[in-house]
């Protein structure tokens, strides 16, 4: 070791062993705070063990000895909302904490969508700009996973002004300003968030290993910790191949598309032998087929065309498909979509066969799908893939379907080089101190503050859960009580607030009724209605086609604010759309019966004036949109494709449609009245 790292070494050493021997606080008691007023709290902190503190605020004293771990805690009675305190500690050293102010204060946590600041937001400039609030103050969790429970945090408490909420969450600050505009208190926002983290990170691994459907997510982490020191080794090594030939790989081509040179072999012809190629059934991704390679597959499938549809024009539906593609009707090219249709991998395909090419009997489809990167190959719900006329005589048969066994071949795999950013070896590994590991989050950026009072929770987070959807009720359902019992313990409230953001619409409104793991996801958040003290605020009206962030964040705020005014501060206020009362099946219409959650919310208001969202299916379970018309607070719904409904959605989509409102402005939530297996149920 060099002398000059010696030298800072030591140095270093000193420093650690003098603030050990003086009084210490935990971060969030810091210049600035926010105390939950109205209720007992402690102060808390650090000294030699057995030395004797004396804690003051607000003309009260308290004392304690700091135990054989030098840990020490005292307790003082509620402080009066609005008012200023000092607090000072004196061991050893002496400690003065200033302007702190009691008031409201919420614990916000999540993903990106609470992370996300308010000058990426909507009305950046604008909104910054008013943010004078002097009583609303953040406190920032920094970043940090651990394995381990931690005892502190870091962070600074901050003052609300124009540059400190401009770089502060949006949700966070909105939802503070409303509160603190109804209340008239001061307002403390605790930010604990991290973008791009599942649920179970923020939940503590006792909780999950109570539930046995959250068990594979415990063996996968128990996997990684055992697999992570050659996981460790591999991955060093394959960056610094990666690393190497970087600019060959990207600025070079090799993400393109060498050309489509099986059309010339016959690969889309009728009368091509496929004979010799493997099957799946569709629709598949390249990675469920067991494919893991970026490059070009066929995939071939025969259908009977009945003798009613030829010389009529079909509709050869595909559902989305990424990357790109190109589909042939008996070896005729009917359709393709390329890198120059915004946002190819959201994009439903379905491409119009024309009339003449229409014969009774056999036909071949065929579909090259091209993947330049991550996964690839068509990546929607069986009922997306069908072959139907384009204009049906009613009462005719509309559609065949095409999910089932085709046959694929590879046309085209790149020579990949050893390591790929998407695919890195450490990208899934969740063991060690892993910000997706079980547990790892909570434990460095919720255990260390659950001392620290507050009125509640506010929690957006789940797009990183949307592949386990169904589990993500019990995630959440593991983490609201896990959070709560050890507050509780702690000598807090029980059954603290917590009021969650049911996630926004993403991608483009696909042009019929079809699965969605993000509306499964909605209906797992919705799910946790069933908990006493749990509100949910809907932003699936507020997103935006290709933004993953929606920018509106003033209403997911509101939203957010009006849960907890009426929810946790018994106002009368509106905070909660029509909600399902009940369904009636009825000589081949569905009536659904919305019910007002008070007089502030009005009747219902039909946005646009069309009632659309809204979709039926019979026996076969296949659904169809409805037309609707309002009566009273009854929505009446009806298809010329469903004679007999038994089941009805509403705004169930990854980006759905939502047309059904209250006077008050806020919307009704996504719903289904059918328990039909959806995409994640046994996703785990």
């Amino acid at each position: 070791m060099k002398k000059a790292a010696v030298f800072w070494v030591a140095v270093f050493a000193v420093m650690v062993a003098t603030a050990v021997g003086e009084v210490r606080l935990p971060a969030i008691w810091s210049d600035h705070a926010v105390v939950q007023a109205g209720r007992e709290f402690p102060v808390w902190g650090w000294a030699d063990a057995g030395e004797p503190v004396s804690v003051s605020i607000g003309g009260k004293e308290a004392t304690a000895l700091a135990d054989g771990a030098g840990k020490w805690q005292v307790r003082f009675g509620a402080l009066e909302a609005g008012k200023k305190y000092t607090l000072e500690v004196r061991g050893k050293n002496q400690l003065r904490v200033e302007d702190i102010l009691a008031g409201e204060v919420w614990l916000c946590s999540g993903q990106s969508n609470m992370e996300w600041p308010v000058e990426k937001s909507a009305d950046p400039e604008k909104e910054a700009a008013a943010a004078d609030f002097p009583e609303i103050r953040f406190f920032d969790v920094k970043n940090s996973a651990k394995r381990e429970a931690q005892e502190d945090v870091a962070g600074v408490w901050q003052v609300c002004s124009p540059e400190v909420a401009a770089k502060n969450s949006a949700v966070a600050y909105y939802f503070g300003r409303e509160l603190f505009r109804e209340k008239k208190t001061p307002v403390g926002l605790v930010v604990s968030a991290w973008g791009g983290t599942p649920g179970e990170a923020w939940t503590s691994l006792e909780a999950l290993e109570a539930e046995e459907d959250l068990l594979p997510i415990v063996a996968r982490y128990e996997q990684g910790l055992k697999d992570e020191p050659q996981l460790r080794k591999q991955y060093d090594a394959a960056a610094a191949s990666w690393k190497l030939h970087l600019e060959e790989w990207i600025d070079g081509g090799a993400y393109e598309d060498p050309g489509n040179r099986a059309v010339f072999k016959g690969w889309g012809d009728p009368g091509f032998d496929d004979g010799g190629w493997e099957k799946t059934n569709m629709p598949m991704s390249f990675s469920r087929m067991g494919l893991k390679i970026d490059g070009a597959v066929w995939f071939r499938k025969g259908a009977e065309v009945p003798a009613a549809w030829e010389g009529r024009d079909l509709i050869l539906n595909l559902g989305t498909i990424d990357d790109y593609d190109v589909a042939y009707w008996c070896g005729k090219k009917v359709g393709s979509t390329g890198k120059e249709t915004p946002n190819f991998w959201t994009v439903e395909r379905a491409y119009r066969i024309p009339g003449e090419l229409v014969k009774a009997g056999d036909a071949l489809i065929a579909v090259r799908v091209f993947d330049k990167s991550g996964d690839g190959g068509f990546m929607d719900s069986a009922n997306t893939l069908f072959l139907a006329l384009a204009e049906p005589a009613p009462g005719e048969k509309k559609k065949i379907p095409l999910a089932g066994e085709w046959a694929y071949a590879v046309e085209h795999r790149f020579e990949e080089p050893q390591f790929k950013p998407y695919r890195s070896t450490l990208q899934w590994l969740r063991g060690g101190d892993h910000e997706h590991a079980p547990g790892n989050l909570y434990n460095a950026m919720i255990a260390p503050i659950e001392k620290y009072p507050v009125a509640g929770v506010l929690w957006y987070q789940g797009e990183n859960n949307v592949g386990r959807a169904k589990q993500y009720a019990v995630v959440l359902k593991a983490l609201i009580g896990s959070w709560r019992q050890k507050r509780e313990q702690l000598g807090q409230k029980a059954e603290m607030p917590f009021l969650i953001v049911q996630l926004a619409n993403y991608g483009a409104q696909k042009k019929r009724p079809s699965e969605a793991s993000l509306a499964e996801l909605r209906e797992s958040q919705s799910r946790l209605l069933e908990m006493k003290g749990v509100g949910l605020a809907t932003a699936a009206d507020l997103g935006e086609e290709d933004n993953i962030h929606p920018k509106n964040k003033q209403a997911v705020g509101f939203r957010l604010a009006r849960e907890a005014l009426a929810r946790v501060y018994g106002k009368k206020v509106a905070h909660q759309g029509p909600s399902v009362k009940g369904v009636d099946f009825v000589k081949g219409e569905a009536k659904v019966h919305f019910r007002a959650e008070g007089k502030e919310d009005g009747k219902l208001v039909v946005k646009g004036g069309k009632v659309k969202g809204f979709a039926l299916a019979g026996e076969d379970k296949e659904f169809h949109w409805a037309e609707g018309r309002v009566e009273g607070n009854t929505v009446i719904l009806s298809s010329p494709e469903v004679t007999k409904p038994v089941a009805v959605r509403y705004a169930w989509a990854a980006s759905p449609e939502m047309t059904i409102y209250n006077e008050a402005g806020f919307p009704a939530l996504p719903f289904r009245t059918d328990s039909w297996q959806g995409l994640t149920d046994s996703a785990r």
